[in-house]
C-alpha cells in the first residue's frame, strides 16, 4: 500500500508547488463537485502547507468553485436527470445511496444539502438529487455556501495555525490517516442507511 500512496502524496505535494497551482485548485474544485471521485483535501492540504501565505485565497478559491460545480449539478439533476444524472449515478455506482437520500430529503429537505457539502457524505449525490427534486434553488445555493466554505475555511485555518507540525504528522502518519478517513467515509454511508430505513 506504501509503494502507491507515498508516490501520489507526493505528485499532489508538486502540483501544490507549482505557479499555476490555484488555477489547479479553482478546475478541480469545479469539477470534483461533478465528477472527480477524489475529494478537493488532497490538493488543497499540501497547497495550505507549502503556501502559507496563500492558504485562505485557496480556501476561497476551492469553496466557490465547489459552489459552482454543485449549482452544476443541481442543473443537470433538475433538466437532465433521466439521461445525464442515470448515467452519473451509475457510474459512481450511487443506486442504493439514491434510495437512502430520498428517505432523508423527506425527512431533513434542504438541511441534507448542508450535510452533503461538510461531511464525506457525496457531495455528487446531494446536489444532482437535489435538482432531481426542485428543491428550492436559493435555499441549496445558501446551503451549499454555508458547507463548502464552512469546511475548508476549517481545514485553512487549522493549517494555518498548526502548519509545520501539520506537514510532519502528514508525512509520517500518511497510511494510517488515509485508513482513517476510510473507516469514517464508510460508518456515514451505514449511518445514513440506517437512519433512512
Amino acid at each position: 500500500m506504501k509503494k502507491y500512496l507515498r508516490p501520489l502524496y507526493n505528485y499532489f505535494t508538486n502540483m501544490a508547488k507549482s505557479p499555476y497551482a490555484l488555477l489547479i485548485l479553482a478546475i478541480y474544485s469545479f469539477t470534483e463537485a461533478i465528477f472527480f471521485p477524489i475529494p478537493n483535501e488532497v490538493l488543497l492540504i499540501p497547497f495550505c502547507i507549502y503556501a502559507p501565505k496563500k492558504i485562505y485565497k485557496a480556501a476561497f478559491l476551492v469553496s466557490l468553485f465547489s459552489v459552482l460545480g454543485g449549482i452544476a449539478m443541481y442543473l443537470i439533476g433538475y433538466m437532465f436527470f433521466d439521461s445525464i444524472g442515470v448515467h452519473l449515478i451509475q457510474y459512481f455506482s450511487l443506486q442504493d445511496q439514491l434510495a437512502s437520500f430520498s428517505a432523508l430529503y423527506d425527512k431533513y429537505d434542504a438541511f441534507i444539502v448542508f450535510l452533503g457539502g461538510i461531511t464525506p457524505i457525496p457531495y455528487k449525490l446531494v446536489t444532482l438529487f437535489s435538482g432531481f427534486v426542485k428543491c428550492d434553488i436559493v435555499m441549496f445555493i445558501f446551503m451549499c455556501a454555508l458547507s463548502r466554505f464552512a469546511r475548508f475555511y476549517l481545514i485553512a485555518f487549522l493549517l494555518k495555525k498548526y502548519g509545520e507540525q501539520a506537514k510532519e504528522f502528514i508525512e509520517k502518519k500518511l497510511e494510517y490517516i488515509l485508513i482513517f478517513i476510510c473507516i469514517v467515509i464508510f460508518a456515514l454511508v451505514f449511518l445514513i442507511g440506517w437512519i433512512s430505513q
